[in-house]
């Protein structure tokens, strides 16, 4: 896990390095933080070029770790001597012979890194010397700590935000359904709904056909758009009266299968995210179209809870999917729907289920 600040690229942790350096007269100084597989350098002073703009090593360059596996100071008058680290690779490839380390600490303080003076010859280091670095690094420590504070602050926003947005989108919602009469209806309510409240550009639904016959052409009854052709095998789009999705259209009808995102959501109940057009159409070709609007899309299974009826809903089976679609660099919606363990563009983690009693009702309406 990246350490509090590591990701920080303020020149504030640059200045502690420049003070460890200027006042303790070393070659380098360093602000180290100490992850699982590396250390992190948020600020250095006297770095070679290369190193100082990777501003990481391996902890097989580390004596930083030391410090922090010990939670306490490392002082070395010459590496090459000291048994533990006579081996580390910082001595030969990085010229690190004399190191003192004080421990840097985050707000619940535990030892994260190393505030560090480094110095390519033998030093014996004195007690002022340590005294100072001793200083810096509780002011390092001070400044680490309010880092991890405005992060968690600005997280915490974030959260309540996002609790927010869900929580209206979904108020919004439970109103327009209240009033729909129609599966046509619901599904210009929902579209309403992802337009107004998530930002989408196009917003549209897709049922799992059972037992339903309806004449040749659009319309029917419920507001389906044309026939299922395969009983249970199909996925029907269903047109509101306000559509004007040719893409929809085009693909009005769906086969149940893993050959098109609607599909993969619906049979795997699990949503299916792309950050662009590109990349769906890299997944899914034979679908490309020159029509398609917008850049990020969702695909997200509708679950209907536990009565037999048209769409033939059993428990916990999923019967629909639903298809949102927004602008470039529009990620809001994708936001608001997606849970935590899936990345863009391939299915997340675990099923979200959504119910909608309007839909559910109109789903188990007699033919």
């Amino acid at each position: 896990m990246t350490q509090p600040g590591s990701g920080d690229t303020s020149p504030t942790f640059d200045h502690y390095a420049r003070l460890v350096r200027r006042l303790l007269q070393v070659p380098i100084g360093l602000v180290s933080l100490v992850e699982p597989d590396r250390q992190v350098f948020r600020g250095a002073a006297g770095l070679p070029a290369a190193l100082d703009a990777e501003r990481e090593t391996p902890l097989s360059h580390s004596f930083c770790q030391h410090v922090v596996k010990d939670a306490s100071p490392l002082v070395i008058t010459d590496a090459r001597l000291d048994a533990r680290l006579a081996g580390n690779l910082a001595i030969e490839e990085l010229d690190v012979i004399a190191y003192a380390g004080w421990p840097l600490t985050d707000v619940r303080g535990e030892v994260i890194g190393s505030l560090c003076a480094i110095d390519s010859t033998p030093r014996r280091w004195t007690t002022e010397e340590l005294a100072t670095l001793e200083d810096l690094a509780v002011a390092c420590s001070a400044e680490l700590g309010e880092r991890e504070r405005q992060q968690a602050t600005a997280a915490a926003l974030a959260a309540a935000e996002e609790l927010h947005e869900r929580s209206r989108a979904l108020l919004a919602l439970s109103t327009g359904l209240a009033a729909t009469d129609t599966l046509a209806d619901v599904a210009e309510s929902v579209a309403a709904v992802s337009r107004e409240q998530l930002g989408c550009l196009r917003a549209g639904m897709w049922l799992r056909a059972s037992e339903l016959v309806v004449g040749p052409g659009t319309g029917g009854p419920y507001g389906v758009s044309t026939a299922a052709k395969t009983i249970g095998e199909t996925l029907t789009f269903i047109e509101d009266s306000a559509s004007s999705w040719r893409s929809a259209a085009r693909f009005a009808e769906l086969p149940l299968g893993h050959d098109n995102p609607l599909g993969a959501a619906l049979i795997d109940q699990s949503p299916v995210f792309f950050s662009t057009r590109v990349a769906q159409n890299e997944r899914y070709p034979h679908l490309a179209n020159p029509a398609q609007l917008g850049e990020a899309r969702a695909f997200v299974p509708l679950v209907a809870g536990g009565r037999a009826g048209l769409w033939r809903a059993r428990a916990g089976l999923a019967n629909g999917a639903f298809l949102l679609r927004a602008g470039p660099h529009h990620d809001r919606g994708a936001r608001l729907l997606h849970r935590p363990g899936g990345p863009a563009g391939d299915p997340a983690r675990g099923p979200v289920r959504r119910r909608s009693d309007a839909a559910e009702r109109h789903a188990h309406e007699p033919a």
